[in-house]
């Protein structure tokens, strides 16, 4: 049996603003650093990994680098794991994002990222709890 884990990045320089980040590459923070290192334990520990890929964003690379360097393995960099392009909505916050396209976003329950709708990048975008999409 096939076993696929997916890691999310550890945490940003963007999220230390509470910035929007989308396809904006920015590096890991300290504690998404120690973040990184610390699943690459938990990993080693726990699974047999036999490749490992990453998107091409310093954040994505960054928290798969321990990984591979604990297991011994190539970080295989494919293009289509990068985040989705926010557009104008990168490198802001929700706040900014809610004034600026006011006609085009709603803030459906105040709990920023996961309750912004808008309709006029790609089509409709609806972040709620799952953040990606994938169609190959």
């Amino acid at each position: 049996m096939t076993t696929f884990l997916i890691i999310r990045h550890g945490y940003s320089k963007s999220n230390e603003h509470g910035y929007f980040t989308g396809q904006t590459d920015v590096q890991l923070s300290t504690l998404g650093i120690e973040q990184a290192n610390q699943t690459a334990r938990y990993l080693y520990e726990n699974f047999k990994i036999d490749l490992l890929y990453s998107s091409p964003l310093q954040r994505a690379f960054n928290t798969a680098l321990p990984i591979s360097n604990l297991f011994k393995l190539p970080i295989l960099i494919e293009n289509d794991f990068k985040e989705i392009n926010g557009g104008d909505w990168e490198e802001k916050t929700p706040e900014q994002i809610l004034e600026l396209y006011k006609d085009d976003a709603i803030d459906v329950n105040n709990s920023k990222y996961t309750s912004i709708i808008l309709d006029k990048v790609e089509g409709k975008i609806e972040f709620k709890n799952v953040w990606f999409s994938y169609d190959k």
